[in-house]
């Protein structure tokens, strides 16, 4: 019995230094799953109640939020970013202010902007999967007293390019078609469009949205 208690012992040693090994290298693990994938409903409210819901502790901790979106008038995105606004003033008392990050925008922007803030930004350049000098200049300003939530749009048919299977660490590029793949199997009807959230990095939240 004593033999079998260290054969598993040493093999749990190996697969904790084989971990550590990859972090070094910089390969990124599998992502934490934030929000299980669940339909869509009519309102959004889902979506909203479950971002605030699953990422208070987050909230909690900083009155700075990046969101990569599409700035588009009258975007699902745009209309789920502000109704998002109003829920979290129903649950924290203020409605977060917003300053639209630009390439011409200026740190002084920031450190006007009233808490709670909430910057927008293109959505490549909004986590740190991929290095930008638009994320570099608003870390500069808040060091890591902020957390970023990515809005991405899918197709659950979505096929993974082979370049992502040998990637050494997870990138912007394939972040979409890996996650999807993911979950896939929670896609259980047809006639539903689906989202879910999931954490990267232990500062980047996506959340996924199915294309209409």
């Amino acid at each position: 019995m004593k033999k079998v208690y260290y054969v598993i012992g040493a093999a749990l040693l190996i697969i904790t230094l084989c971990m550590i090994v990859l972090v070094f290298r910089g390969v990124s693990l599998r992502s934490e799953p934030i929000i299980k994938p669940s339909p869509i409903d009519a309102k959004y409210e889902n979506i909203t109640s479950g971002i605030l819901h699953r990422m208070f502790p987050s909230f909690q901790k900083t009155d700075y939020v990046v969101f990569g979106i599409k700035s588009e008038v009258n975007s699902e995105e745009e209309t789920i970013f502000e109704l998002l606004r109003n829920e979290y003033k129903i649950q924290f008392g203020s409605k977060p202010q917003v300053l639209r990050w630009t390439n011409q925008s200026k740190v002084q922007e920031i450190q006007n902007c009233k808490k709670p803030c909430w910057i927008t930004i293109e959505k490549v350049n909004a986590n740190s999967l991929k290095l930008n000098e638009n994320l570099k200049s608003i870390q500069n300003v808040l060091g890591e007293n902020y957390f970023s939530i990515t809005f991405l749009e899918f197709e659950r048919n979505l096929s993974v390019p082979s370049v992502c299977e040998t990637e050494h660490r997870l990138d912007f590029n394939c972040l979409l078609p890996v996650a999807v793949r993911e979950v896939k199997k929670y896609f259980k009807r047809s006639d539903l469009r689906y989202f879910f959230c999931r954490a990267y990095n232990e500062v980047d939240y996506f959340v996924f949205i199915e294309k209409k």
